[in-house]
C-alpha cells in the first residue's frame, strides 16, 4: 500500500480524458479511490469569470463556456467517474461530494452565469442521488457563500462581514456528507453564522409519490 498521503496531477476538469488520467492516477498510488477515511470524491474546482458579464456590451465572445465547463461539465463528468470507479470497489461503494454555492439558491446578477452552472450542479446532485444507494454511493452537495481562502483574499473589506463563511463550517458540511450514511441528496448551504439543510418539499404530486416509493 502506498505511504503517500497526496499526489498533485494536473487536470483540466472540463477535459474527460484529463480527469480519467487522474482517477487511474489515484488508483495507480492508492490502490482505490480511497483517501483513508471512505472511497471519497469532491468535485470542487470552480471559476467564477467576469463580474457583470452578461451585461457587458463587448462583442467580443464571452468566456461563459469556460464557466460552464468548469463548473457543471467538470463537475457532471467527475461525478459519473466516481459513480465509474465506484462501482468497482469490492463492496461497492463511496461518497460524492459536489461543491455548489448559495448563488445557487439566490439570484446573483453579478456572476450570473456561475449561479446557473451551480445550480445545475445541485439538480444533478438530487438527480444522481435517486439511483446511488443502488450501488451504495451517497451523492450530496456542499453550497458555500464567500469562503475565507487565498482566493477571496483582495475581497476582504470590501463585501459586507455577513457574507463571509468560515472553511471550517465548509469542512463541518463535508463531514456531515462522508460519516453519516443517510445523508444522501441532501444540500448543504454554509453560511455566516453555520450551515442550513436546504429543503425541497414543493415537488408535484407525481414526483412525490415516486420519491415516497423509493424511501419505502
Amino acid at each position: 500500500k502506498s505511504e503517500k498521503i497526496a499526489i498533485f496531477h494536473k487536470t483540466d476538469v472540463s477535459k474527460w480524458k484529463e480527469l480519467i488520467s487522474l482517477f487511474d492516477k489515484t488508483k495507480e498510488t492508492f490502490g482505490k479511490i480511497d483517501v483513508g477515511l471512505d472511497k471519497i470524491v469532491i468535485n470542487n474546482a470552480g471559476i467564477v469569470g467576469q463580474l457583470y458579464g452578461m451585461l457587458d456590451d463587448s462583442l467580443e465572445e464571452p468566456d461563459f463556456a469556460r464557466i460552464l465547463n468548469v463548473d457543471l461539465l467538470g463537475v457532471t463528468y467527475g461525478t459519473k467517474l466516481a459513480f465509474q470507479y465506484m462501482k468497482q470497489n469490492d463492496p461497492q461503494g463511496g461518497v460524492v461530494i459536489n461543491t455548489s454555492s448559495v448563488a445557487a439558491f439566490h439570484p446573483t446578477f453579478n456572476v450570473a452565469v456561475y449561479a446557473a452552472a451551480k445550480a445545475g450542479v445541485v439538480n444533478l446532485t438530487r438527480s444522481m442521488a435517486q439511483i446511488s444507494q443502488l450501488f451504495g454511493i451517497t451523492v450530496n452537495a456542499v453550497c458555500p457563500s464567500v469562503t475565507e481562502s487565498g482566493l477571496t483574499s483582495h475581497s476582504i473589506g470590501i463585501l459586507p462581514e455577513n457574507w463571509w463563511s468560515s472553511v471550517n463550517f465548509v469542512v463541518d458540511a463535508c463531514f456531515k456528507c462522508i460519516y453519516d450514511p443517510k445523508t444522501n441528496g441532501t444540500i448543504f448551504t454554509v453560511w455566516y453564522e453555520g450551515i442550513k439543510e436546504e429543503s425541497f418539499e414543493n415537488y408535484h404530486p407525481v414526483f412525490q409519490a415516486m420519491l415516497q416509493g423509493q424511501r419505502q
